[in-house]
């Protein structure tokens, strides 16, 4: 039986946060990565998260932590999207977030994976009325093969992916759902949302 496995990409560099590990900033008493971990869990049967630093801060998130392969260590988002390969099987769902998105909708795994079901694609992935955000997609594990044809050839692009994929956009109305805490600015602007939230 197929089953819909959460990946936590935690492996970038922070360069826009003072080299600073974007998912263990703080933000009302948790770290960005919780803030997420905690949105995902109750929508998928099973969390990872790939990160390449600061292991054993995300084992106080989850026991479940992934490395990027040796061969394509720091090569972006697709190296952490291919580390999961050993731990899925190719008929589960494979649903990516990122780790600065604190404000993730609620609904987005039964969303996209309706659209996925519906429509009989092989990747799907969320846009507001401003922006795709293919760092969201939700795929086929049967695909993680082609990411390693991929980053051998030196596409680290999740467009890149996505193009071996019958694959497709889905709608989400509220784009703060998709703010990330990439600059200061936005970590200050999720705060305050956050803040409004738990009024």
């Amino acid at each position: 039986m197929s089953k819909i496995i959460g990946l936590i990409l935690s492996g970038g560099a922070g360069s826009r946060l003072g080299g600073i590990n974007k998912g263990l900033v703080v933000i009302e008493g948790k770290p960005l990565a919780q803030w997420v971990y905690d949105a995902l869990l109750p929508q998928v049967d099973q969390i990872y998260i790939s990160a390449n630093e600061d292991l054993a801060e995300y084992q106080k998130i989850s026991s479940h932590i992934l490395k990027d392969d040796e061969r394509f260590y720091r090569d972006g988002p697709l190296a952490g999207i291919y580390s999961i390969k050993s731990f899925v099987e190719p008929e589960d769902i494979i649903q990516v977030v990122t780790c600065d998105l604190p404000l993730l909708p609620k609904d987005l795994v039964i969303k996209q994976l309706s659209k996925l079901q519906k429509e009989n694609l092989d990747a799907v992935y969320p846009k507001d009325h401003e922006r795709e955000h293919y760092g969201l997609l939700i795929f086929k594990a049967k695909y993680l093969d082609e990411i390693e044809s991929l980053l051998l050839q030196g596409q680290r692009r999740i467009r890149d992916f996505l193009v071996k994929m019958k694959n497709d956009s889905l709608l989400f109305e509220d784009s703060t759902a998709f703010i990330n805490g990439n600059d200061w600015d936005a970590v200050n602007q999720i705060t305050e949302i956050l803040k409004e939230r738990a009024c």
